[in-house]
């Protein structure tokens, strides 16, 4: 989940960036200032009905989109993808609900901001837009990774008879045991009290060393010679 939290750590860190542009860039102004209810609900609006349609299509993709057909990897970024959707609509609801409460305190249907104590106001449309931008831009790397043409590395394995080729994807450095398990299945053989699997391919035998914690730390492969030479 290393990716994960870096992705969607950096988006959080660019939104608070965003807002702390707002707070300085609105910290001069002073006095009451009526805006019309539209300039808050329409974007509000619109970023909750973009952000709720993409959130859970974005949901469904990635619960069925097989595993073995992209790195982990990339299946965080589109996790971050879906986090940066659902912190915008928040974020939208939040800011439906807002104006309502400051309408009901002005006169003439208009919304009354007195700054510099309600820039925040102000700042989440900028915020849930920067959200929706990056959520689709995480959306957009993953399809262009995954629509790029280059195909995954696979491993190829005989069922028992030694007769069926069955690809699986490669394993990775850093995956755990439970994600080896259930991307390769049962290893051939096991040793060094679990820490050391063995599979054996087509064409040649691979060697997986776990750490003390679980997750692959090394892997080696070694060629098989071909029956006759």
């Amino acid at each position: 989940m290393k990716t994960l939290y870096w992705v969607l750590g950096v988006e959080i860190a660019i939104a608070l960036l965003f807002a702390l542009a707002a707070k300085l860039y609105n910290r001069k102004k002073t006095g009451a200032y009526e805006l019309s209810p539209e300039y808050f609900r329409a974007p509000s609006t619109y970023i909750v009905a973009v952000a709720g349609v993409a959130f859970p299509l974005i949901g469904a993709i990635f619960a069925l989109q097989p595993p073995e057909r992209t790195e982990p990897e990339w299946r965080e970024v589109l996790l971050a993808g879906m986090g940066c959707f659902g912190l915008s609509i928040a974020i939208g609801a939040w800011m439906i609900n807002a104006i309502v409460g400051k309408a009901k305190k002005a006169a003439k249907d208009m919304i009354e901001l007195t700054m510099p104590g309600d820039w925040p106001y102000k700042a989440a449309i900028g915020i849930s837009y920067a959200f929706l931008l990056m959520g689709l831009a995480d959306t957009g790397a993953y399809f262009w990774h995954f629509g790029s043409g280059k195909p995954a590395d696979t491993l190829g394995r005989s069922d028992e008879s030694g007769r069926v080729s069955v690809a699986r994807p490669r394993p990775h450095l850093g995956e755990s045991r439970d994600e080896i398990a259930r991307a390769l299945g049962e290893p051939e053989s096991r040793g060094e009290s679990d820490r050391l699997w063995n599979y054996e391919a087509t064409t040649s035998a691979l060697a997986l060393r776990f750490s003390v914690d679980g997750h692959v730390e090394s892997i080696s492969e070694t060629a098989k010679v071909p029956h006759g030479q």
